[in-house]
């Protein structure tokens, strides 16, 4: 489900009840940057330049006012609310959630490999 443009409360509220909410961000939470190595047309003639440092991650509830990261590059992260919302608001708000129901426990998100393939 989108939830693209969702407020601060909103996302909080998502937090608290520690549903995971995917999100777009920027990596290490700096400015967004564009890409000057390469760039496309869109279907209505626009030329397209995508961010350099976009980045997707999965907020996963909230420690005061921090907010539990799960990163897949950095592994769970404690982020400042304000440095995470000035990040998240810069790169359009986008946001989705698979559902709508509470999750409360993030041990189940984990995949462990056992053996080799």
């Amino acid at each position: 489900m989108s939830l693209t443009g969702i407020s601060q409360s909103e996302l909080d509220q998502y937090a608290r009840d520690e549903t995971p909410v995917a999100v777009w961000v920027t990596m290490d939470y700096m400015p967004p940057v564009y890409t000057d190595s390469f760039s496309w047309i869109l279907p209505s003639g626009e030329r397209y330049i995508p961010y350099n440092n976009l980045h997707c991650v999965v907020l996963a509830g909230e420690e005061g006012e921090q907010y539990r990261i799960a990163d897949p590059m950095n592994g769970w992260q404690l982020v400042d609310k304000d440095v995470f919302w000035s990040s998240f608001d810069a790169m359009g708000l986008r946001a989705v959630t698979v559902g709508t129901e509470p999750f409360h426990n993030a041990n189940l998100c984990r995949i462990h490999h056992v053996g080799s393939l």
